[in-house]
């Protein structure tokens, strides 16, 4: 049995035995087409305007990318491995048991024993190590532009393989007691290095592709932590992970670049400075020296000492020797292994000559002269007198 009447708004209605309202689901599902259309318009609307803010922030703030500079550190990963290896965390002392396909982070020492064979792949290539080596990881960065890792060997015998890459600049900078060897691929050359040192030399051959560098090292122009790991120093790891820290910082790696000149890596950020720039001191005499940019602490000495002067490693303080007449060279090196050098003149010490005084006069005896007057012509009454150089009597 239904029910028929008129509701408020004057829209019939019908109700069912059941009590359904057969018109208010008629009005609801009105209202919720109403609804709809209104929320499709105001999704294009929304579009349209997130669309716009988008189109104007990259038009006039341009599209986020990277930094030529931008650098952010490089890992590797063991990716093969044979025999006896271990890796060195950073900063510990102790090896531990290498396992295929960990990820080794700069600072991180890789060690072979006598059957031990690894491989370590980066960004740039690969780096395989020989039996009894011991490998350093220290500075390893990566940007848009290239890809550089440094490595210290203490011991042993690696040989990099250098990618091809037609953008970036890949580099692999092998560094022992003796030799500092450098390698270097970029678009179509592929370059390959080899580094030995035992007994203290060291051999390095290449493959005669890319290009690579070879120099002497002088160790004490490396940093103090690179020269404690080639050296096994038992506070190596010390070293290393306070030295990492300063030099892989975020303000390092922002202010990391190219020397598009010598093609090198600079982690330097502002450049070292020493001041004053040239100095001049008597022999004998002090003078204090600053230094200013470059990264962490600084540490000075004297490069060229004709003087046999001195200096405070810590203050700057310095003290010029006895010899006179030449020129000493200081230098300040920060923890990154930049330097900075100064020139002092040492002028000799004045001589102080001393003047003897005249001799005093020789004594004269007075001259006495005796004049004896006696009456004769002119007038004269007879008399005397005595003269002397002191006067008249």
């Amino acid at each position: 049995m239904d029910v028929y009447g008129t509701q408020r708004d004057g829209f019939p209605r019908t109700v069912s035995s059941q009590g359904i309202v057969h018109h208010r689901a008629h009005r609801d599902h009105r209202e919720f087409l109403i609804f709809s259309s209104v929320y499709s318009v105001f999704s294009v609307v929304m579009r349209i305007f997130f669309a716009c803010v988008a189109f104007l922030l990259f038009t006039f703030a341009g599209p986020s990318l990277p930094a030529a500079d931008a650098a952010e550190i490089l890992k590797g990963t063991l990716t093969e491995m044979s025999g006896d290896v271990q890796i060195q965390r950073r900063g510990s002392s102790v090896p531990s048991t290498a396992r295929r396909g960990i990820e080794l982070d700069p600072g991180d020492v890789v060690i072979t024993g006598m059957s031990g064979r690894a491989v370590v792949t980066f960004e740039q290539g690969r780096l395989q190590i020989d039996p009894s080596s011991r490998v350093v990881l220290v500075r390893c960065v990566a940007s848009r532009d290239e890809a550089y890792s440094e490595l210290a060997l203490p011991y042993g015998s690696v040989t990099a393989y250098i990618n091809m890459e037609r953008q970036k600049e890949y580099w692999f900078d092998i560094v022992t007691l003796t030799t500092h060897a450098q390698g270097r691929g970029r678009k179509k050359e592929v370059s390959q290095i080899s580094v030995t040192h035992k007994s203290g030399s060291t051999t390095v051959t290449d493959s005669q592709q890319g290009q690579w560098r070879l120099a002497p090292v002088i160790l004490t122009d490396q940093a103090p932590a690179v020269q404690a790991a080639l050296k096994q120093d038992a506070r190596a790891p010390e070293k290393m992970n306070e030295y990492l820290t300063v030099t892989l910082s975020d303000d390092a790696l922002r202010a990391y670049e190219v020397n598009v000149s010598g093609g090198v890596p600079d982690f330097a950020g502002a450049k070292l400075t020493i001041t004053p720039a040239a100095a001049t001191v008597v022999a004998g005499k002090k003078a204090t020296f600053a230094a200013a940019g470059g990264l962490g602490k600084y540490k000075f000495s004297i490069s060229e000492n004709k003087s046999g002067g001195t200096i405070d490693a810590t203050t700057g303080k310095y003290t010029a020797g006895t010899t006179g007449g030449v020129t000493d060279v200081v230098r300040v090196t920060d923890e990154n292994g930049n330097s900075a050098e100064a020139t002092v003149d040492v002028e000799a010490e004045p001589v102080v000559q001393v003047t003897s005084p005249p001799p005093p006069a020789p004594t004269v005896p007075p001259l006495s002269l005796t004049v004896t007057l006696q009456e004769g012509k002119c007038g004269i009454v007879s008399g005397s007198s005595t003269v002397t150089s002191g006067g008249t009597k």
